[in-house]
């Protein structure tokens, strides 16, 4: 009876939050306008072979400061730290690198060499874009 009674309590508690994260917006999924801006997974690279290329992209204002954005080699996507992503298991020759800074996208083709190794690739993005910070912030006050 004790267990009776527990769950009767716990679904009555669950049925406010149940409702409540439904939304009630009467749509399939999710809301929103569609978009064509990549989505960047963090962390992801793909599974390397041994001994195959790395490319490290790094991306530069004018004034060779780093800045943050989305970079896409091949059908790999990633995040960028510090104005740099670094992809694994890269196919060697001629690659295209895909660079999204504050909404610009800037296109340009790095030589991948056939040997084992990493190779960098600078990147320089247009002018006007926001440099990534370099000074860490102190934590929020509690």
């Amino acid at each position: 009876m004790k267990k009776l009674r527990f769950l009767g309590v716990l679904l009555f508690a669950a049925l406010p939050v149940v409702l409540i994260g439904c939304g009630g917006g009467g749509g399939n999924g999710p809301s929103g306008s569609a978009t064509a801006t990549p989505r960047a997974t963090p962390g992801a690279t793909s599974t390397p072979v041994a001994g195959s290329p790395i490319l490290v992209v790094q991306l530069r204002d004018s004034s060779k400061q780093p800045v943050d954005g989305i970079v896409t080699v091949g059908s790999s996507t990633l995040s960028t730290s510090g104005g740099s992503a670094t992809f694994r298991g890269v196919a060697a020759g001629t690659v295209n690198v895909n660079a999204e800074v504050d909404g610009v996208v800037t296109t340009r083709s790095a030589m991948v060499p056939t040997a084992a190794g990493t190779t960098f690739f600078t990147l320089t993005i247009s002018p006007g874009v926001t440099p990534a910070a370099t000074a860490t912030l102190p934590p929020p006050p509690f």
